[in-house]
């Protein structure tokens, strides 16, 4: 009998298929699968509507009004009801911060049974899973249960902080009713399960059994089937078969091969291979296992050496490609392969395994498995699932560019096909054991398959091991390359077609970014265990779909007990999956700096004003003493100064003393809250940017519109490029052919003129003449600053396209020698077209940064990364300013502007940036706020009093909060005084 429920559907990614789709192309497909149905068009996740339906709810309401305030919603379940996950400041459970699991547990059943509207079910339906232990942080993940029978998939999670609840989510089935029991047997279900599978006895088995409740959401309900979760796995077609049958009937319900295919690439040692393009390096082989005829069993150690004691005779000793962690079968020569000799006790041998008595596929398969056995261990030392001697099985035949984890081995086909030997790329091997560590991970639940998500973890695992975001690079006979973790995969995928692969791309190109953040901020070797260890205890709370998993990794890397007001890496995780359009949850808890940047002065007698607009938004009262203004006079030591109340309602004042004629001062703001939760201007000052002004007599050195091209150089000694070098001209426009974005501008930027300077002006087709495989140069003419004194600026406007893989980049430079070069600038996309329209930078430069010489120079560097990315650049109004008393021209300031004005935002629509000029004839009290189309103000970006003059605004697309807006119509307005000003912009992400 069939017992259907229809009055839930769970819309959260739940993932029904097992499957761990384990290659870099498309798993191939099986007459023998049954796909299990699911819902395809589920709503795309977005966190603030999650967090307004959950507004609706009245237990929610309840919570947050009372014990729970403060907390949010990353995701909810709008068809249960039931927050899916959701975090805020620590909630006291355990009165010792060191309870230990049992006592953890009891106390998560207490809150769940006195908070039964939050979760929907009561304590006595669910049993532990599992409970992790991450030092101060300890996680439970219960599944719901009817009747004592496990329902698959359900999930219900919570997670303590030092005692306290700082998160939890319900992804479960309230007032489920069926009958339970079963009107088959487990031969009947076998059968069932077997039909129509080229199922051999004596060689196909089955590995497991057990009966579930499977929850299939439909399209207005989800059904639920008691059924028979079967293993089976089959030796010919190889398979490894996830199966359920409905227990009431036999009716075969789904039936899922975990067995997927891929190819990549990567090196071996021993003589290894580390590219299959590459040379023999000769490595030591760690955790090989060395056979004393008559004597001893041992172990190479980490050097490869092996000690054992024998006969004090002449032996045989043996040398095998089986190991503690990994064993290597040739399905070519159908043998464990090894070597021997007859050993003299007392006289070191050496063994060497080479072309001349095993293949590069063994050697490579054996010391990589070894080494992604070393990372999970140094990762996470108390995983043991894959202490054993893991299989490994190379040279297969039967098929090629493919390899797979079956549940039981890693398998690797041999070279065909136009592919290169599976196994002789690391990459390939560290992906498919990767697959092998989340299933022992999720388990006894399937790896989250539908979601893409064990494709994304096994990459990012090659990928980190390798230090490297190429996977399957070398593939095609040495060349070609699968996926890259600088890819902009945008969430939820739907041009995917559920194709796991391409899915995973978002997961991991949003791990390898995090990854890349995490090295910026904290050093190569800190960075990497800081990622990787975030990663791995993330991935242990078994999260299924990626909204989910973002939200864990904030709760992971939460120090306070309150993930509700951000994590100490917030901002680089959460700017990472931006680019993916995953977008992290509102911050509910900030401090709000609203602060105009001081512009160049020639005041040198007193001090320098900074206001700003300081608020605490639920995050306490301020510390004493603690808004302070930090400046620097030297790019390097920063001193601070108290800022204090005007009287004005969240205004705030401070100075920075005077200082003499060719400083360049740096400075920031930042207001800490009695509970530490902290707030600078810039945004994330100072690591991520510091305001900067000139003081001194101004005198450009250089001031040019480019119609004009005298002694500039369009090329260097180290140029590799092979094609895009710099032209000097009337650009010729580039159009993309199906998006109509712009690749080269059709205009200089100069509004009197024509010229500039473009990389390869040839137009035409749209990949024409862009820079390739490299970089080319573009130097100014020699400069004589021997006069200035102390500092200056480099102004300039350019257009950058980076289309396919935003990975390429245009570097600024100054010089005083000619060799020795500071940089003013790496620009980077941080999406593929960021900056394809006209925009200006602006970086400022110190004597103490380059020689002050006759011979200053600055030069410009696009770069192509050669990975299939389209680069093309262009220069023009390039002003080279410094602090010179005998060059400038104290008395002659520009005349103020005769009315106000407002020009354009440009690029318009936009990605992360847009910038827009205002000008004011007199001095006004200026604000500038952008608002949503529901008329939220969701930005203050000015709110000062002006002189009179001409000023550029940059938006950056985040809220006040730090938040990347989503896409969508905003509105600006401008007002100066009694005048107004409002124009329109729209975000495209």
């Amino acid at each position: 009998m069939m017992c259907r429920f229809s009055a839930v559907l769970i819309l959260t990614a739940f993932l029904l298929s097992p499957v761990q789709v384990l290659g870099i192309q498309e798993s191939l497909p099986s007459e023998f699968e049954i796909p299990i149905p699911r819902v395809i068009d589920q709503r795309a996740y977005d966190p603030a509507f999650d967090q307004a339906l959950s507004l609706l709810d009245p237990g929610w309401q309840s919570f947050i009004n009372g014990e729970g305030k403060g907390w949010i919603v990353t995701m909810w379940a709008e068809e249960t009801g039931l927050p899916a996950f959701a975090m805020g400041p620590g909630l006291p459970c355990l009165s010792n911060a060191l309870s230990d699991g049992r006592q953890v547990e009891e106390a998560a059943r207490r809150f769940i049974e006195g908070h039964s509207s939050l979760f929907g079910v009561g304590s006595d339906q669910l049993e532990l899973e599992s409970f992790l232990d991450h030092g101060g942080k300890q996680h439970l993940i219960f599944r719901q249960t009817y009747q004592g029978i496990p329902i698959v998939p359900s999930q219900l999670h919570m997670s303590f902080q030092a005692g306290l609840l700082v998160a939890f989510g319900s992804e479960v089935y309230p007032d489920l009713d069926l009958y339970p029991g079963a009107g088959i047997d487990l031969p009947a279900a076998v059968a069932a399960g077997t039909s129509g599978l080229p199922w051999k006895d004596g060689t196909d088995a089955l590995r497991s059994n057990r009966l579930v409740v499977l929850a299939i959401p439909m399209e207005d309900a989800t059904a639920f089937f008691l059924s028979y979760e079967l293993i089976l796995e089959t030796k010919d077609p190889e398979g490894f078969w996830r199966t359920y049958v409905d227990a009431s009937d036999g009716e075969l319900l789904g039936r899922i091969n975990e067995i997927a295919y891929g190819t990549f690439s990567g090196d071996v040692k021993s003589d290894v291979l580390f590219h299959p393009a590459g040379e023999y390096i000769e490595m030591d082989m760690p955790d090989l296992r060395v056979s004393i005829t008559g004597g001893d069993v041992v172990y190479t150690d980490s050097d490869g050496d092996y000690s054992g004691s024998g006969p004090d005779l002449p032996a045989n000793v043996k040398a095998e490609m089986w190991g503690r962690y990994a064993r290597v079968y040739d399905d070519e020569d159908q043998a464990y392969d090894e070597i021997s000799a007859t050993c003299d006790p007392g006289v070191p041998h050496h063994f060497k395994f080479d072309d001349t008595n095993t293949n590069a596929a063994e050697r490579s398969c054996f010391y990589h498995t070894n080494i992604v056995h070393s990372w999970i261990k140094n990762v996470d030392p108390a995983f043991t699932s894959l202490d054993g001697a893991t299989l490994c099985r190379v040279n297969i035949a039967t098929s090629s560019c493919n390899a797979f984890w079956n549940g039981n081995a890693i398998n690797f086909y041999r070279e065909g096909g136009g592919c290169v030997n599976m196994a002789t790329m690391p990459e390939v091997i560290y992906h498919e054991y990767g697959h092998a560590i989340t299933q022992y991970t999720y388990a006894p639940s399937p790896a989250p398959t539908s979601s893409g998500m064990g494709e994304a973890f096994s990459d990012y695992i090659g990928m980190t091991i390798t230090d490297e975001p190429i996977m399957g690079e070398g593939y095609l006979g040495g060349s070609g390359w699968m996926r890259t973790g600088e890819n902009l995969r945008q969430y939820p995928g739907t041009e995917c077609g559920g194709e796991v692969h391409c899915l995973g791309e978002i997961t991991m190109g949003a791990l390898w970014k995090t990854r890349v953040a995490m090295i910026d901020k904290f050093g190569h070797d800190d960075g990497i265990t800081t990622m990787d260890d975030l990663f791995r205890r993330t991935h242990q709370t078994k999260k299924t779909n990626i909204p989910a998993f973002l939200s864990q990794l904030i709760v992971e890397d939460d120090d306070n007990g309150n993930p509700a007001d951000g994590s100490p890496d917030y901002y680089e995780i959460c700017d990472a999956f931006a680019i993916h359009n995953v977008i992290c949850p509102s911050l509910t808890i900030y401090v709000d700096v609203e602060h105009e940047g001081l512009g160049d002065t020639g005041n040198t007698l007193t001090p320098y004003e900074v206001v700003a607009d300081i608020e605490s938004i639920s995050a306490g009262a301020f510390a004493a003493d603690s808004i302070r203004i930090f400046y620097s006079l030297d790019g390097v030591s920063f001193s601070s100064v108290p800022m204090t109340e005007t009287g004005t309602p969240h205004e705030y004042r401070g100075e920075i003393p005077a200082q003499p004629a060719g400083t360049v001062v740096d400075y920031y703001i930042r207001a800490v809250t009695e509970n530490n939760v902290a707030g600078t201007n810039p945004f994330r000052a100072p690591e991520k940017g510091v305001n900067q002004f000139l003081v001194g007599y101004f005198a450009e050195r250089l001031n040019g519109g480019l119609e004009s091209h005298a002694g500039w150089i369009e090329s260097a000694v180290d140029d590799d490029a092979t094609d895009g070098f710099w032209e000097w001209g009337d650009p010729e426009v580039k159009l993309h052919p199906t998006t109509a974005d712009t690749i080269q501008p059709a205009y200089d930027h100069s509004p009197d003129g024509v010229n500039c300077y473009v990389t390869r002006n040839m137009g035409g087709f749209w990949t024409n003449g862009n820079v390739n495989s490299g970089q080319v140069t573009l130097t100014t003419p020699a400069l004589d600053l021997t006069t200035a004194e102390g500092g200056g600026f480099v102004e300039f406007w350019f257009f950058m396209a980076d289309y396919n893989v935003a990975d390429d980049t245009l570097f600024v430079d100054i010089s005083g020698d000619g060799l020795s070069w500071h940089p003013l600038a790496r620009i980077n996309n941080p999406e593929a077209l960021t900056y394809n329209t006209w925009t200006r930078f602006k970086a400022y430069f110190r004597d103490t940064d380059i020689d002050f010489t006759s011979n200053v120079q600055v030069r410009f560097i696009a770069k192509d990364d050669p990975n299939n990315s389209i680069l093309e650049a262009a220069i023009d109004d390039l002003v080279v300013t410094v602090n010179d008393l005998t060059g400038a021209d104290v008395g002659n300031q520009p005349a103020a502007p005769a009315v106000f004005r407002v020009e354009p935002a440009r690029p318009n629509p936009f990605g992360p940036r847009t910038v827009f000029q205002y000008q004011i004839p007199e001095t006004s009290p200026v604000k500038i706020e952008i608002f949503n189309v529901q008329g939220e103000r969701v930005r203050v970006l000015a709110d000062k009093t002006q002189p009179p003059g001409v000023y550029e605004m940059v938006f950056d697309g985040r809220s006040r909060t730090g938040r990347p807006l989503p896409s969508g119509l905003y509105f600006a307005r401008v007002r100066a005084g009694a005048q107004v000003k409002t124009f329109t912009m729209a975000i495209l992400r």
